[in-house]
């Protein structure tokens, strides 16, 4: 993508900044889904967009997204641009959103010339509790990537979470939320991009979350409800299991959320057997045993327009052979809104510690995101 049409999205999504409470379409949000967040969009048809740059002060020598690090080296460029539409009525809901680019999809060795769909849905609503949808979207597994794009309390994703965790695919869906519980389950394409001729087997994916003492809902910042200053809970169990011609394997997970006031608390585990790699590889079809995990606290320092947040993680990404990919990591960063989700500006400095080798890869990130 050249500087022209770089420059050509920024100024479509600076021109249309508005204040809004909910995450935008563009930033996986709201959900597709009867949730707390409201059932699709609030139009029949609502145009939606979001562009993110993103400043590198600083990376370490050693640092490649096909490493799992959040970056390639030092500079200043656009990290990801969304445009779509989004809308619902009474019983249906549509999203179709297209991301012509994103750094981490570009280091992927089957990264489309022309981007990717990150969400082309149709929901059917039979009941206030239940939708079906069909189409592109997220996969229902794991919390840490459940949360919306447009409200991460940092700037990259946990290790494990990227490396383990199913993102998107072509598949079906169904959610059901009664309030205390909500489960989500589907059967997808094996692979990442939807293919007929090679569809790469079958993907089973299930999430159920328990909120007794809730709803936590799926981000803890910004608060959207007046239910956001009392001791909230939650507990999630995921499992998947994918299925080729040759191999079979299956991932699952539990997760924790605690929110209480200005203070919020996530923690998951993840473990996945013949698995292949997620996230950007030299090899990411390759199967083992992976484990890992992180442990995070946001604190809402200045309601509305700050906060802070600190993350501890494990990640092993083959339990028989130590390498790079074996390593517990600590990160730090502070989010400031403006115009609610519309207008972001991030900063995280992550750090490894690497238990196989030696690698200089810790990075510092500045990221401005304009959303609509």
């Amino acid at each position: 993508m050249g500087r022209a049409a770089r420059a050509a999205l920024i100024a479509v999504a600076l021109a249309s900044l508005e204040a809004r409470a909910g995450v935008p379409c563009a930033g996986d949000g709201p959900p597709i889904y009867a949730g707390p967040e409201g059932f699709g969009a609030a139009s029949a048809f609502e145009p939606t967009g979001s562009v993110t740059l993103r400043a590198v002060p600083w990376a370490g020598r050693d640092s490649s997204r096909r490493s799992g690090d959040p970056t390639s080296g030092a500079g200043v460029d656009l990290a990801r641009a969304r445009l779509g539409l989004c809308g619902a009525t009474d019983d249906l809901a549509y999203r179709i959103v297209w991301e012509p680019w994103d750094e981490g999809e570009r280091a992927r060795s089957d990264a489309g010339a022309w981007g990717r769909l990150v969400e082309a849905q149709v929901a059917w609503r039979p009941w206030d509790f239940a939708a079906v949808s069909v189409g592109i979207g997220k996969v229902p597994f794991s919390r840490g990537r459940e949360q919306p794009a447009g409200a991460l309390p940092f700037a990259l994703l946990p290790h494990a979470i990227a490396a383990i965790a199913p993102d998107r695919r072509f598949g079906l869906s169904a959610d059901f939320d009664v309030g205390v519980a909500r489960i989500a389950a589907g059967i997808y394409q094996g692979a990442r991009q939807p293919d007929l001729d090679a569809p790469g087997g079958v993907l089973v994916a299930a999430r159920l979350i328990l909120e007794p003492y809730g709803p936590v809902g799926r981000r803890l910042w910004p608060e959207y409800g007046p239910w956001t200053s009392r001791l909230r809970g939650a507990g999630g169990l995921s499992g998947a299991y994918r299925r080729t011609d040759r191999t079979s394997g299956y991932a699952v997970g539990g997760d924790l959320a605690l929110s209480w006031r200005r203070v919020a608390f996530d923690a998951e585990v993840l473990f996945a057997d013949g698995w292949p790699l997620e996230r950007p590889a030299v090899a990411p079809d390759t199967r083992a045993r992976r484990i890992g995990g992180y442990l995070e606290a946001v604190v809402l320092a200045w309601t509305p327009w700050l906060s802070v947040a600190a993350r501890v993680e494990y990640l092993d990404e083959d339990l028989a052979a130590a390498g790079r990919g074996r390593f517990v990591a600590f990160a730090a960063g502070a989010s400031g809104w403006l115009l609610g989700p519309s207008l972001q500006l991030q900063a995280t400095y992550t750090r490894k510690l690497h238990l196989a080798g030696s690698y200089a890869d810790d990075a510092l990130l500045i990221a401005l995101t304009v959303a609509r």
